[in-house]
């Protein structure tokens, strides 16, 4: 039986391409909070993994379908899970490693108003510019 221009069969197979396929070029999760790169920007995103994956696990609960829509939990959600589960995975995998590849802040940035400025005359090597 087929259910509309694309075969029964091929559904299920074109729909685990189109999540794969978005899951690496598409990454979402915890990108619009990242400023800077380095383990704080892979901690947000693996953070924001936890939480869509314990999302994704307790909307499948029964309960929980029970209430969203009227009838949903008799239905076969097979091969919808299994392609948002491969897209949360290659979207995941993509946004650690685009993460990692952002540069860290920097973390003694130069500033207008030093604190020490080298001084040759000084005993220390230095003077304190505001005094």
């Amino acid at each position: 039986r087929s259910g509309g221009t694309v075969p029964t069969f091929l559904a299920p197979i074109i729909s685990l391409f189109v999540a794969l396929l978005t899951g690496l070029i598409f990454p979402y999760i915890g990108f619009s909070r990242i400023q800077a790169g380095g383990k704080a920007a892979v901690q947000l995103v693996i953070t924001n993994c936890i939480l869509v994956s314990v999302l994704f696990v307790a909307s499948d609960l029964d309960v929980i379908q029970k209430f969203i829509v009227v009838g949903s939990h008799g239905c076969n959600q097979d091969s919808v899970n299994i392609t948002l589960g491969i897209w949360f995975t290659m979207t995941a995998i993509t946004c650690i490693f685009a993460a990692q590849k952002i540069a860290p802040a920097d973390q003694h940035p130069e500033d207008n108003d030093p604190i020490l400025v080298i001084e040759q005359t000084s005993p220390v090597g230095y003077r304190v510019p505001n005094f």
